[in-house]
């Protein structure tokens, strides 16, 4: 880690056509909680908008001095500390994937402290961070999902995550159902799990199809300016609460199968349902982050405007 030092560059000094490029450049040289401070002749918004766009939600801004001769603008790189779990999956989309595998939430109550969260399951919160570093370099590691407008989104869900549920749930319905049949008397968790797991997938088909056939055609309506900011409102409301109660039943589901993990003497048969439903389970958390903090974020802004 370099020293907390606060370097300046002084924007006027550098030639006009070079300045895009030194400042990012200075920028990306800086480690988490590390300063830059710029001094130019006129306001900095402009730098701001390019900032936000090439590094989106990663720096903090702070102005110093807001002119009439000279304008300082002091802007440090973020901590992890300084990251809500939202804005980690948003900037670094492969953390999701990480997020995951480590069993935490990130899908509902996104707005939660990274730090608190790693406190709460005993994570180290500095791998976590070196972790997020390294699978972030990889070439497909970015999704830019925020940057999709309303209706793309819905199209996405649609077309990705409600097709998979489609196909995928009543597959696993099956799976279930029949190991139960042939093998529930000699592990009687079986029949715990196929009654949980009915119970779920009723919810969730009923979710779905409420999606399908009321919010998500009253959303499209809404972004075209033709149905009301109030019942728009609870909608999302009404869905965020459901996604609350989703989650609950996945981690009762992942409980009773021993957080997907088979033992020695497991069945081939009970090996592949825990490999489905491991991989359920991560779609169905992306899909809900994705209606979550990327479509009804993007209908609240839009709202405001």
């Amino acid at each position: 880690m370099k020293k907390n030092t606060e370097n300046t560059i002084e924007v006027t000094r550098i030639p006009l056509e070079l300045r895009r490029q030194i400042i990012l450049d200075s920028i990306d040289q800086l480690d988490p909680g590390q300063s830059i401070k710029l001094i130019n002749d006129h306001v900095s918004e402009p730098l701001r908008r390019l900032i936000d766009r090439e590094k989106k939600g990663m720096y903090l801004w702070k102005v110093l001095k807001d002119g009439p001769d000279l304008w300082e603008i002091k802007i440090t790189k973020k901590r992890i500390e300084d990251y809500s779990l939202s804005e980690l999956v948003k900037i670094f989309p492969a953390s999701a994937h990480l997020f995951e595998s480590k069993g935490i939430d990130y899908f509902v109550n996104s707005g939660r402290n990274i730090v608190e969260v790693c406190e709460r399951i005993r994570c180290d919160r500095d791998q976590l961070w070196d972790e997020i570093q390294i699978i972030s370099k990889s070439p497909n590691a970015y999704a830019r999902f925020h940057t999709w407008n309303s209706a793309f989104v819905i199209d996405y869900i649609l077309e990705n995550h409600h097709t998979y549920v489609a196909d995928k749930l009543p597959q696993i319905s099956l799976l279930i159902k029949y190991l139960d049949d042939v093998h529930g008397s000699a592990a009687p968790y079986l029949t715990h799990l196929k009654n949980e797991f009915l119970v779920f997938q009723e919810d969730l088909e009923a979710h779905i199809k409420e999606e399908e056939e009321i919010v998500f055609p009253e959303l499209r309506r809404y972004i075209k300016g033709e149905a009301k900011d109030e019942d728009v409102q609870n909608s999302l409301i009404w869905m965020e609460e459901d996604h609350i109660l989703t989650g609950s039943s996945t981690r009762k589901i992942r409980s009773i199968c021993n957080n997907y993990i088979p033992g020695e003497d497991d069945l081939p048969g009970v090996i592949l349902l825990y490999k489905d439903l491991k991989e359920f389970e991560a779609d169905l958390h992306f899909h809900i982050y994705l209606e979550n903090n990327v479509l009804f974020t993007s209908i609240q802004k839009s709202k405001k405007n």
